[in-house]
């Protein structure tokens, strides 16, 4: 938990970056990052059409609108492995 929100990050310590799940007060929900990684820009530029992104932080999840699955657990994915893609 972090700032009283469900936050979830990587097994073991600089492997990756957090995610936070954040309930927005219009019933949305997002999944927040650290804004200095780029994480977002990445997303933006692979599923861009896909999702509903916000600024550099944030993918918006709208109740009733249909998961894009495949994507967000890419997008996890990249979140929770990131350091390791910036030792390439």
């Amino acid at each position: 938990v972090k700032w009283g929100e469900p936050s979830f990050a990587p097994a073991k310590p600089r492997v990756g970056s957090s995610v936070r799940l954040q309930e927005r007060a219009d019933g949305d929900v997002a999944l927040m990052f650290i804004c200095h990684t780029g994480l977002v820009e990445r997303f933006r530029d692979l599923y861009g059409d896909a999702l509903t992104l916000e600024g550099n932080r944030a993918i918006v999840l709208s109740p009733g609108e249909e998961l894009p699955a495949d994507a967000l657990k890419h997008c996890i994915a990249m979140a929770l492995t990131y350091h390791l893609g910036k030792r390439k």
